[in-house]
């Protein structure tokens, strides 16, 4: 039957009924389900991995702050945007399977002491859809959602050659997160940028923005982020080593040895000639003695 408050309902068999709620909906200020109300809307409607409550279907993500400025956003840039960080904990259960993100955060092996894999950095990517995909000037009748869960990028960063340095994952919204690569792992060290400053000088400067196009209008609703990356003591101490000085000091110490060794030859010869020149002139004066000249 039509309904009168304002709903849109959807045409969902009653075998479903029970599981998805039949209209638009969204939460009021005690978080009691009621009807998301004006339009537009952005229902949740097909989702991967599946939902774990059906009653989630059909909540509006408009009626999210982050996610509607993020649209809104979309609807001037015609362009995918990032939000700002977001705090996943919130859809935990309902938009997202809790188990399954676990599973997925073991594979980075950083989450560790108190904290969980929801205390880790997550974004999420607003999508237009448009009416005829290949063209950005048609009207937009859909929004894909997908959270980034940004531990993904910043573990393609370990390298054995890369202990110790700082990555810090920072957007322009104001907001960063700070990451320090370990052998096997990126340790999430927290919120807020606590590289060391004393290798300010060396950072490197990654946009993380290539998804955008050059004409691209920023908005607010929206954010671009940028990874930084600096050099540590860590670092410096794991490259720097004595080697090349002892070589220098072994290379020294042969050279004078050598020099020592060569001048105590030479002694030894000069003190051979002189024992010889010394016998050959007593020869000559007992020769010349047995043997005068004059005779």
């Amino acid at each position: 039957p039509p309904r009168t408050d304002g709903a849109i309902v959807l045409g969902i068999g009653d075998e479903n009924s029970t599981d998805i709620t039949p209209y638009i909906w969204r939460e009021d200020a005690l978080s009691n389900p009621v009807v998301a109300y004006p339009p537009p809307h952005a229902p949740v409607w097909q989702v991967s991995p599946p939902l774990v409550d059906g009653f989630t279907v059909n909540y509006d993500m408009l009626k999210e702050n982050v996610f509607g400025a993020a649209f809104e956003a979309a609807l001037i840039v015609r362009e995918p945007v990032l939000t700002e960080f977001v705090q996943m904990q919130r859809y935990a259960g309902t938009f997202i399977n809790e188990k399954a993100h676990v599973e997925y955060f073991e594979e980075f092996g950083n989450v560790k002491g108190n904290r969980t894999s929801f205390d880790h950095p997550h974004s999420v990517m607003v999508q237009p859809i448009f009416r005829d995909v290949l063209d950005r000037n048609s009207p937009i009748v859909g929004i894909l959602l997908c959270s980034l869960a940004w531990d993904r990028l910043i573990s393609d960063l370990v390298t054995e050659g890369s202990i110790g340095t700082y990555t810090v994952l920072s957007n322009s919204c104001g907001e960063s997160y700070t990451y320090q690569l370990q052998k096997e792992s990126a340790d999430f060290l927290g919120k807020g940028d606590m590289h060391e400053t004393s290798w300010d000088h060396m950072r490197v400067e990654v946009p993380l923005s290539s998804y955008l196009s050059n004409n691209t209008v920023f908005e607010g609703g929206h954010c671009t982020y940028t990874l930084f990356i600096y050099p540590s003591d860590a670092v410096r101490d794991e490259w720097e080593s004595n080697t090349p000085i002892n070589f220098a000091y072994a290379v020294a110490i042969i050279f004078v040895a050598v020099t020592v060794i060569f001048f105590i030859y030479d002694g030894f010869v000069r003190r051979r000639n002189k024992v010889i020149v010394k016998a050959a002139a007593r020869s000559k004066k007992i020769v010349a003695g047995l043997f005068p000249s004059n005779v």
